[in-house]
């Protein structure tokens, strides 16, 4: 349904990647197979179906390769969200998972998304 006020929102569920050292066990591992692997996680515990998503908000702080430039949208088509799923990134250091949630919940209220 539509979402009207912040009491509406109801967080699914998510996944993120490990925390690891800078230049630790993942540094070879590229920034958007991280990033792919989280959402397929996110989408297989929440049971969302990838069509049904409308925004895509992806916390990134450093990324360890090219792909930084078009990350969230690489990711989201990746994990077979729609050409026209809107995508962005936002990067807070430590407090980038809680801004991520924050700019969903805004988008939510204001935006007339029904699933972020």
């Amino acid at each position: 349904g539509k979402v009207e006020t912040y009491d509406d929102i109801v967080l699914l569920g998510g996944a993120r990647t490990p925390f690891v050292k800078m230049a630790g066990s993942l540094k070879d591992v590229p920034a958007l197979e991280m990033l792919r692997l989280a959402m397929v996680g996110a989408l297989q515990k929440t049971g969302v179906k990838p069509q049904s998503v409308n925004q895509v908000i992806v916390g990134n702080i450093i990324a360890n390769d090219e792909q930084k430039a078009f990350l969230a949208r690489q990711a989201a088509l990746a994990v077979g969200l729609s050409k026209g799923t809107i995508a962005s990134e936002v990067n807070r250091l430590c407090g980038t998972g809680f801004e991520a949630a924050r700019l969903a919940a805004h988008e939510l209220v204001n935006g007339g998304d029904s699933i972020i």
